[in-house]
């Protein structure tokens, strides 16, 4: 049955085993061919055995006579064992393989990617494909009410259409991109550790078959293979991080993590002509898909901080509370609508005002814990790129639910001039004037 990366310490036991073999033979001691349980001279020479390590490489070393010379000399220097020299070979394996037990398999990324994903896309973006123009039903919506406000007349008109109109597109845009971003971030991480677990297992197996190689026949081995971890994350360069129309100026961040990623290398060879020189290759090979892990979560990492700082440069192209509102009459003057047309107006803005809140929802609570948490060592942080992705994800958060509360007192103001065109309410004019004095 093909061992996968569940077995790892399973593998990683073997391995020990192996790597013992690979040194034993080179002491001219090979698996014994009575009994493989014991090392003898050249493999048969029964004058003194010396005792394997079990299956899972713990145990073994003891040195027995089965000659009456071999007999006498360990009656003079008492009992000889191996057990120094193979806890050296064990506690090496240990030091490269062991940091690489529980690896996350990245499915806890499949809900903040989704939820993230999803508030993306209710802005027209897409972190698998963000040249998308900021469309779909809210830019539809927000289409129909700058269509409508062509049959209105009034003062009123520019400043409200500038803000809650014109203004509201860039912002969704630029929520929808750091929505997206974040997307992508929980999308890559999710595609690197499945990719790093198969790497980790293939590594150490095709190790133990070189170390096998090397104990049984004494030829140099090598085993070629390609890290599809390193694959992943020289995609991320490719595919993450290109911002198409949106107000973040992502091609500028991509390049340099293009700079950063360019020069890894997939190539991972298992090779040496003894135990010493196979070991110190598949370290090299794990040391090279750590730094290619650890590029990509610092490309993400770069990517969540720039986006962040870019949010705060240019707050009110993500936050709409940060527009200011033109002059906004507090009372009607010329002016010319009908119901229909405000209607239809009020209507759309409670459509974008539900998208907003549902949005809003979507993105009240970002994973408390990083969802690809691994040991100290592995990749960018123990953690990736948790702090700065969640640091992004409450800055959009934020703006996000500050938009749409802005969003709202918009439409309570326009429904405010609506009825104090009309005089349906004796108090409008006090409720259009209260609501300019909040806004303005």
């Amino acid at each position: 049955m093909q061992q996968t990366y569940d077995d790892l310490p399973t593998i990683a036991g073997e391995l020990k085993r192996s790597a013992i073999d690979a040194y034993m033979a080179e002491q001219h001691f090979g698996v014994w061919v009575v009994n493989d349980g014991w090392y003898a001279v050249w493999g048969w020479a029964p004058g003194m055995i010396v005792k394997r390590p079990d299956a899972d490489g713990s145990g073994g070393g003891e040195y027995t006579a089965l000659t009456p010379d071999y007999k006498a000399m360990l009656a003079i220097t008492g009992p000889i064992t191996m057990a120094p020299r193979y806890d050296a070979l064990r506690a090496r394996v240990d030091r490269i393989v062991s940091p690489w037990f529980d690896l996350p398999d990245g499915a806890q990324c499949a809900d903040p990617q989704s939820r993230t994903q999803t508030v993306a896309g209710t802005f027209g973006r897409s972190g698998s494909d963000q040249s998308v123009s900021n469309s779909g039903e809210l830019g539809t919506a927000n289409q129909d009410i700058a269509t409508s406000l062509t049959e209105i007349r009034g003062s009123f008109k520019a400043p409200f259409a500038d803000k809650y109109k014109s203004q509201l597109g860039v912002v969704m845009a630029g929520i929808g991109t750091s929505s997206a971003i974040i997307e992508k971030y929980y999308e890559e991480e999710a595609a690197i550790w499945p990719a790093a677990r198969s790497d980790v297992t293939s590594l150490c197996v095709k190790t133990k078959e070189a170390l096998d190689t090397a104990a049984q026949s004494k030829i140099a081995a090598e085993q070629k293979f390609v890290l599809t971890c390193i694959g992943a994350v020289i995609a991320i360069g490719a595919t993450a991080l290109s911002g198409g129309a949106a107000a973040i100026p992502l091609a500028a961040i991509a390049g340099g993590i293009s700079v950063a990623i360019g020069a890894l290398d997939a190539d991972a060879v298992i090779k040496g002509d003894g135990y010493d020189a196979i070991l110190t290759s598949l370290e090299d090979a794990l040391d090279n898909l750590n730094a290619g892990i650890a590029a990509g979560e610092n490309g993400l990492h770069i990517t969540a901080t720039d986006t962040a700082r870019a949010i705060m440069d240019d707050l009110k192209d993500f936050n709409l509370a940060a527009f200011p509102l033109g002059d906004y009459p507090d009372s009607s003057d010329v002016m010319q609508m009908d119901r229909g047309t405000t209607n239809t107006i009020d209507n759309n803005m409670r459509r974008i005002l539900e998208g907003l809140e549902g949005a809003v929802a979507k993105l009240s609570t970002p994973p408390s814990t990083s969802p690809v948490r691994r040991q100290s060592g592995i990749g960018f942080d123990a953690d990736g790129g948790h702090r700065a992705i969640t640091a992004l994800w409450d800055l959009t958060f934020t703006c996000l639910r500050l938009t749409a509360a802005e969003y709202e007192h918009g439409r309570a103001l326009f429904n405010a001039s609506v009825e104090d065109y009309f005089h349906t309410d004796g108090s409008a004019r006090d409720a259009l004037r209260a609501l300019v004095g909040e806004l303005v």
